[in-house]
């Protein structure tokens, strides 16, 4: 007996990855060392991933603040988790996906939170895990999961002063697996957008 479980949950396997996407962005018509201020937006659609328990840089931008500013940041991202077990007679099998996001400026974490260790916010995970009791070692069980949905998330970083910054996207790829399985979480289309703003006197919602 044979028995197969196919759930792909939206359309399309992930083909070849492609290199990460960096932009600086600059104005139409000026300098490139001429960076935008005020509000700015950056996005990438290549399908980013790397080995297990790695980071990677999916998005760049350089900016400038006239005054000592404040900064929302709102990244949003397709995430993507592929897992699949196979199991024969009596046997165990797991798969577990994860893509973290966060955010640094001028190479410091932004965090979410004052007691927030490392800024990290989950954009989608699944554990995926069977056992089968098979008596027969030649019956078998297998299964394939596929989930793609688009997320969102802000982060404050309060007084970053006047200047030019660099802020960085950073995707943080998590797979395990145990028995015959396989994992795999990428990022899809993805986009930032940095808006300076003046947070209320001494506010302590985030520091970067």
């Amino acid at each position: 007996m044979r028995v197969k479980s196919m759930l792909p949950v939206t359309t399309g396997l992930v083909g070849a990855v492609a290199a990460a996407v960096v932009v600086s962005w600059a104005a139409p018509g000026t300098a490139a060392d001429n960076y935008p201020a005020d509000k700015m937006t950056v996005s990438g659609s290549s399908m980013e991933s790397t080995g297990p328990n790695t980071e990677k840089v999916i998005l760049s931008a350089t900016m400038r603040t006239s005054t000592t500013e404040d900064l929302v940041l709102n990244v949003t991202a397709e995430c993507d988790i592929q897992t699949s077990l196979a199991n024969a007679g009596a046997s165990d099998s797991s798969a577990f996906g994860q893509a973290k996001i966060y955010i640094t400026v001028d190479n410091v974490v932004v965090k979410v939170s004052p007691d927030d260790p490392d800024g990290r916010v989950v954009f989608c995970n699944r554990a995926h895990q069977a056992s089968s009791t098979f008596t027969n070692p030649a019956d078998s069980y297998n299964s394939f999961l596929q989930t793609r949905q688009a997320n969102a998330f802000n982060w404050v970083a309060l007084n970053v002063g006047n200047g030019i910054h660099k802020i960085n996207v950073i995707a943080r790829y998590d797979t395990s697996t145990s028995g015959d399985a396989t994992a795999k979480a990428v990022i899809g289309k993805r986009s930032l957008v940095v808006e300076p703003t003046k947070a209320a006197r001494n506010e302590t919602t985030a520091s970067n």
